[in-house]
Order: C-alpha cells, then sequence, then structure tokens
C-alpha cells in the first residue's frame, strides 16, 4: 500500500501528470484571454507539455514563464497575423453558410484548402518554437511547412485532436464543457507531444555535438573577452601617454 503512494509509483505520476494538464489548461486559457498574449502561452504550453511527454522533470510554473518570456517576441510575431487569418477564415465560412448562393463552389472549394493548408502548417508552429531556437520567425514557417509535408500522417492526426474539443464542444456543449475548461488545451498538445517528441529527436543534435557546441560558445566568450581586456589596455596605454605629454 505504501508502494502505491510513493512518489515515484505509477499511480502518482498519474496524479502528478493530471494536476499538472489541469493547471497548464487554465494558466493558458487565462494568458489566451488577452489575445495578444495567447501565441506565448500556447508556445509556453507546448514548452511543458514535451517536458511531460518525454517524463523530464521540471517545475511546471517556472519552466512556463521562463518559456513566456524567451519566446514572447518571436510567438507573438507568429500569432497576430495567424490570428487575422483564422478569424477572417472564421467570418468567410459564415458568410458563406448564410450566403451559400452568391459564392461559386470552385471558389468555397479553393478558400477551403487554402485555409486547411494554413492550419496544418500551424500546428508545428508553436512546438517548433517552445524547442527550438530560430534568429527568424520565417525560419520556423519554413521548417513547420517542411515537417508538414514530410510527415503528412502525423500532421493530420495532431490537427485532429487539436480541433476535437472544438468539435466536442459544438455537437456536446453541456456534456463536455467541464472537459474542455479543465483539459481543451492541455490534452490535445500533451497527445501531439508523443507524436512530434520522436520527430524532434531526430532534427536534435547528439551529445557530442551539443558538446562541441558549448565549446564553441565557450571559446567566443573567450574571446571576446579577451579582445574586450586588450581594447582597454591599448586604451589605457594611450591614456597614459597623453598624461605624459
Amino acid at each position: 500500500m505504501k508502494g502505491l503512494f510513493a512518489p515515484d509509483s505509477g499511480l502518482m505520476r498519474f496524479f502528478t501528470a493530471f494536476f499538472d494538464l489541469v493547471v497548464l489548461n487554465l494558466l493558458t486559457a487565462v494568458l489566451c484571454l488577452p489575445i495578444v498574449t495567447a501565441g506565448a502561452a500556447l508556445t509556453s504550453m507546448d514548452y511543458c507539455i514535451l517536458k511531460m511527454a518525454r517524463n523530464e522533470e521540471s517545475y511546471i510554473l517556472k519552466s512556463y514563464f521562463k518559456s513566456f518570456k524567451e519566446n514572447f517576441k518571436q510567438a507573438t510575431l507568429l500569432w497576430i497575423p495567424l490570428f487575422i487569418f483564422l478569424m477572417a477564415a472564421f467570418f468567410d465560412m459564415y458568410f458563406m453558410r448564410v450566403n451559400s448562393s452568391l459564392i461559386s463552389k470552385p471558389a468555397a472549394i479553393i478558400f477551403g484548402i487554402g485555409f486547411l493548408f494554413i492550419f496544418l502548417v500551424s500546428v508545428w508552429i508553436f512546438p517548433l518554437l517552445c524547442h527550438f531556437y530560430y534568429d527568424s520567425v520565417t525560419s520556423v514557417i519554413k521548417n513547420a511547412f517542411l515537417l508538414m509535408l514530410s510527415h503528412f500522417p502525423r500532421t493530420l492526426l495532431m490537427a485532429l485532436m487539436t480541433i476535437a474539443p472544438i468539435i466536442l464542444l459544438y455537437f456536446k456543449p453541456y456534456q463536455s464543457l467541464a472537459f474542455v475548461v479543465l483539459f481543451g488545451l492541455s490534452l490535445p498538445a500533451f497527445g501531439c507531444a508523443y507524436l512530434y517528441s520522436s520527430v524532434f529527436k531526430t532534427m536534435e543534435p547528439d551529445e557530442g555535438e551539443e558538446d562541441e557546441i558549448e565549446e564553441e560558445l565557450h571559446v567566443i566568450d573567450k574571446l571576446g573577452n579577451t579582445e574586450s581586456e586588450s581594447i582597454d589596455k591599448k586604451g589605457k596605454e594611450s591614456k597614459e601617454a597623453n598624461s605624459a605629454s
């Protein structure tokens, strides 16, 4: 019985994951309300959930806000145009539904394909941003596009997981409301993390490469410090020469 409630037992790990998913879902939902911060909120949620999927020890709140701060700028630059597109798509679909006679069938098909394409790319954007460093948002979009094409069946499954709570809420609003409030964002993200984690591992440098990168960064820092010291030394010598003259 004691072993059942031990901190490292399967039961306790389940309850810990359950609680963490609820916290992440509520926190992300609250931070999505201002709309502008939604991109950073989703990125931070994916950051924590990937760690959970890989059984990596982390403090959820500390990790969440660390990622939120580090990725805020890029996540916001990616989220705002995506949000504008989603809103435009929503109103266009509503308009087509209400005024179906005014929209040609080919135009509706083209619009639907375009919307699906952008949505499938978007399911990779925030997971990529939370786990890898990019110097520009265009690099994130490019990699998301390539991953969408190269892992298309996986992408479709991730997309279905992402919209499943919306579909559930649409058809069963009263029965599913509590579930969506507690797990509507975090649980689909958790399922997606298991799908893209193995893909990310193929993109990560191995331990030897990581050591080389750290060593190169250390050498660069050392060279930078040496150069700075040399400049300071020259400056002092110049001042002393001016004083002497």
